[in-house]
Formats: structure tokens, sequence, C-alpha cells
């Protein structure tokens, strides 16, 4: 869902106007190659439907309506109901059991780390990398364990 500004396309026939861009009719065909729904057919935006809502299923949305305004937006909210059904299949869930964690090796590792030169980089790559290697750490400090859903469902009663 989103703001998709293609404004040359009836969405009731999927077709883009005669001339529209070479990019709104690829955007048709990649619609309709995945299969998918496009469910706002009311005006979002002035006389024109930008705001899209996109689903593999058709009865996957329903109860759709394009309201008011959002403070100084030109554009309308979209309000609408998603109908999903979960199913828990596994019984058994793995986690990582930071009460058996490693944090002396852990801190060790952090310790032995030459900071200056491990994020001499922009703040992207240097975040990346720190995260990278935190999540290492993790993994070789942290093991996993297994629980069931009788476990999890009697941990979350025991957070009530």
């Amino acid at each position: 869902m989103g703001d998709f500004n293609y404004s040359d396309v009836d969405w009731t026939t999927y077709t883009a106007v005669s001339s529209a861009s070479h990019d709104c009719c690829e955007f048709i065909n990649t619609v309709e190659d995945c299969f998918l729904t496009q469910h706002v057919l009311c005006l979002t935006r002035c006389d024109t439907i930008l705001d899209l809502v996109f689903s593999r299923e058709p009865e996957l949305v329903s109860d759709l309506e394009v309201i008011n305004n959002l403070g100084d937006s030109d554009h309308n909210m979209i309000l609408f109901t998603i109908h999903l059904l979960c199913n828990d299949h596994a019984d058994i869930k793995k986690l990582r059991n930071y009460r058996r964690g490693d944090f002396v090796r852990i801190n060790q590792c952090l310790s032995d780390t030459d900071w200056d030169d491990y994020l001499n980089s922009n703040s992207e790559i240097s975040w990346n990398r720190f995260r990278d290697l935190l999540l290492d750490l993790v993994n070789r400090y942290v093991p996993m364990k297994t629980i069931t859903q009788t476990e999890i469902q009697k941990a979350d009663l025991d957070d009530s």
C-alpha cells in the first residue's frame, strides 16, 4: 500500500490511458503479472487515485473507505480491514538462552576491538559493522534453547 503516483491508470479495468508513461504501463504489467488486486476505487487526491492497496487475495481486504485528509496533506486517508488467519503450526520454538550466554567472552571480544579502526567509515557502514559484530557474538556465545508451546503460554501468563 502507499502513494504510487500513477494518475494515468483506470483501476476498474487495469488499463493505462494512451498518453501514459512507459513506467506507468510497466507498473500495470507488473501488477497483472503478480496477480495483484488493487482495492482502492475512490479518489484519494483531487480527481485521481494515487494511493493504492494491493493484495494477492481479493478477499484479504474489505471495508475500504477513503476518508478525510490528515493535517495539511493533500491526500485522503484510507481505512480498511485486513483479514488474517494465523495458524501456529509449531509446537516447539527455538530461542536464544541469554541466561546461559558467555558474556565474559562477549565482553572480552568487545574489549579487544580497536573501535577507532573498526568504526572509521561513514555512519551507515560503521553501524552495519557494529551490528554484524554483535550478531556474530550472540550467535557464537549465546546458546539456543527449545521450548514448547505450553512453556510459551505459561510464560505469557506469568508476565501478566
